[in-house]
């Protein structure tokens, strides 16, 4: 699933090719992918001209002219590709361009493309938090977000309707490297330690926009990123740094993977 790094990327490689291009054409080869019937999504989108680019979390913001926008969703997995030609993998739907450009969406699981028109609320973003690198969270707006929560830390940092865009495969090594137990309730963390948190969040991220993401995610040029989760993500009974096992525990609806030894 892509996460804020991978979507971060990917909306920024959109707004260096789509900018003041103009949508001639869309495909829609699965109706459940869009937020409307296809004839009246294609009518909506066909002639606007693309503004600008940008993204809040997982989701990816088409700006056009008109003030309308379209807001795309990876979901569970997927690949927003540009390109020349017609993908020949099965894909979900296709939007041409007027440079004979285009971007082919396919979707694995629960991806979609949303047309909104301005003015209204598209409730599936509105809920969001706030994005930590579109917003520029600073630390103390970060510590105020803990203020008299006593959940678990985990569950609130996934949880897009706190902070937009932290999903389960950077948490595993943004815990190892701040040294917290991924049972830890929030109430059980002093504001030295939320902070150590969040200076990892900034610099993990940073390291994986650096190398455009996760290694098994692509951008829009088809090409794999190269930040890889190594420290004890999804290494379950491998060997830690410290020479202690990597244990896997069930956190909520998810699993964590830590070092009883590194993250007491």
């Amino acid at each position: 699933m892509p996460e804020l790094p991978e979507i971060y990327n990917i909306s920024e490689q959109l707004n260096k090719e789509i900018v003041s291009l103009t949508i001639t054409e869309v495909v829609v080869n699965q109706e459940k992918s869009i937020n409307q019937p296809i004839d009246v999504f294609q009518a909506s989108l066909v002639e606007q001209e693309i503004i600008s680019v940008t993204s809040i979390g997982k989701w990816i913001i088409i700006n056009l002219k008109s003030r309308d926008r379209i807001l795309i969703n990876l979901g569970m997995g997927g690949d927003l590709l540009y390109n020349q030609e017609i993908p020949e993998k099965k894909h979900q739907a296709l939007i041409k361009f007027n440079n004979g450009y285009l971007l082919s969406f396919r979707f694995w699981w629960f991806g979609s493309i949303h047309f909104v028109e301005y003015g209204k609320i598209h409730d599936m973003t509105n809920k969001l938090g706030q994005d930590i690198f579109r917003d520029s969270i600073s630390k103390k707006q970060f510590l105020s977000l803990f203020v008299s929560r006593k959940g678990s830390l985990k569950s609130f940092l996934l949880s897009q309707k706190n902070i937009a865009g932290i999903g389960n495969y950077y948490i595993h090594d943004i815990f190892f490297k701040a040294k917290i137990n991924p049972l830890k309730k929030i109430n059980e963390l002093s504001t030295r330690k939320l902070g150590i948190l969040y200076d990892v969040i900034i610099n993990e991220f940073l390291d994986s926009i650096s190398k455009r993401g996760a290694h098994y995610e692509l951008d829009i040029y088809n090409n794999h990123g190269e930040f890889v989760a190594n420290n004890v993500a999804y290494k379950e009974g491998q060997l830690c740094i410290c020479g202690s096992v990597i244990k896997k525990v069930k956190t909520g609806s998810t699993s964590s993977y830590f070092c009883p030894k590194c993250q007491k």
